[in-house]
């Protein structure tokens, strides 16, 4: 780890805003076993703009509901609070990075397309191997790549050069940035998350999902995004370009899969990915 890019990325990192309260009290409102679909609308309902956003994210294509959803009160009878957290979790993210201003290495939304499809593919993963709960899987793969977004608007220049030695060497961003930054997302991403109080669970996804051997609590969550990560980039959702993937043989003995097998969930992911998640 470089200490002068991690020094300099510390002061950044001082100026990142804070996730809304509104999320915060959602997070443990719904981990309150007494807690009611009233009290969740009720709290998401106090950030309009939180709320709107749930609701564009209900009405997607994702969600394939046959009707349209006005009121949250309704998302949450229809979808149910663990779902609506797991919106919410997203949405609030989403929305306190999108807020970040100023000179860009690349288009966020490239990291955002990758990192959706990371979270449809995790939730596949979920499914098929039943082991994780499926929207746990999706907000973990939802959120796993938010270390690439604040590189992005913090060292812009420098992750510029990242993006430029992954095309030109056709490897992965995270090879690039231990070989450009000395640093990598995970990292990054691993601060930010303990620095916006988010669950366990995703700090070790987010901290731990290129190093899916690293023995911890999450360890089942923190592969299934690993592998999740690896199918978004088989059905195209690679954010430069390079599709070449690396796969870990334990990880693959584990779960017992083969590359046919991931071939065939990354054909059918891609009919469900719908970028107005975003």
């Amino acid at each position: 780890m470089d200490q002068l890019t991690l020094s300099k990325m510390f002061m950044k990192l001082g100026d990142l805003p804070s996730l809304p309260q509104v999320t915060h009290e959602l997070v443990r409102l719904t981990e309150d076993p007494r807690a009611n679909s009233a009290d969740v609308s009720r709290i998401i309902c106090q950030d309009q703009v939180l709320a709107s956003k749930v609701l564009k994210l209900v009405n997607s294509a994702y969600y394939g509901l046959h009707r349209r959803v006005a009121t949250v009160s309704e998302a949450v009878t229809l979808l149910g609070m663990k779902t609506l957290r797991t919106l919410v979790l997203g949405a609030s993210v989403h929305k306190t990075l999108s807020t970040l201003k100023g000179k860009r290495a690349v288009n966020p939304e490239k990291i955002w397309r990758h990192s959706y499809a990371c979270a449809v593919s995790s939730k596949l993963l979920a499914h098929k191997m039943g082991v994780v709960e499926t929207e746990q899987a999706f907000i973990a793969g939802l959120l796993h790549d938010i270390g690439k977004i604040v590189f992005n608007f913090f060292l812009p220049d420098e992750y510029a050069k990242a993006f430029k030695f992954a095309s030109m060497k056709q490897c992965s961003l995270y090879q690039a940035e231990k070989e450009v930054l000395n640093l990598t997302h995970t990292e990054i991403g691993k601060l930010v998350a303990e620095k916006w109080n988010l669950p366990p669970s995703l700090v070790d996804s987010i901290g731990l999902h290129h190093s899916p051997l690293t023995q911890c609590e999450n360890i089942d969550l923190v592969q299934i995004v690993y592998l999740g990560s690896i199918l978004a980039v088989m059905a195209g959702y690679s954010e430069t370009g390079n599709n070449s993937i690396m796969l870990d043989n334990k990880v693959m003995e584990k779960w017992k899969l083969t590359y046919e097998m991931l071939h065939n969930m990354a054909e059918e992911i891609k009919s469900n990915i719908s970028v107005d998640f975003l």
